[in-house]
């Protein structure tokens, strides 16, 4: 019986999820999406759930208008709320550098998102600073 070559075994075997499947927030250094990597397994995430939620806070605040232009206010779905509140839970539970890293990556974010909105003066103390905002 003839031997089977290696690329013929291999072509046959599932394929596994490597390195190159996992979702990351580009501009971030290895270590930091390895810590979001890890928030994800220790928190029953799903992979990728991070960056899905940096990308839809980014989308978010990239669709509403300029506060001072005549086209209406944008609102902020609770979707988007949740994904800010994610962004925080991941960004406590990283060591120092990567904390830091990680809050530059969306500094930019929540400085155009209080740009484009006002303090909400009726809002509980209690809540997170970008739940006290009006859209």
């Amino acid at each position: 019986m003839p031997r089977r070559s290696p690329g013929e075994i291999r072509a046959e075997l599932p394929v596994r999820g490597g390195a190159g499947t996992r979702q990351v927030i580009r501009g971030l250094s290895a270590a930091t999406n390895r810590q979001i990597a890890m928030f994800e397994v220790l928190h029953r995430q799903p992979p990728g759930s991070v960056a899905h939620a940096y990308r839809s806070w980014a989308t978010a605040l990239h669709e509403w208008p300029d506060h001072g232009s005549n086209h209406g206010h944008g609102s902020t779905s609770w979707r988007d709320m949740h994904a800010r509140t994610l962004l925080e839970g991941v960004a406590s539970s990283m060591r120092r550098a990567a904390r830091r890293e990680f809050l530059d990556a969306i500094a930019p974010l929540d400085a155009r998102f209080l740009a484009r909105t006002l303090q909400d003066p009726s809002a509980p103390v209690s809540d997170p600073w970008w739940k006290r905002r009006l859209g």
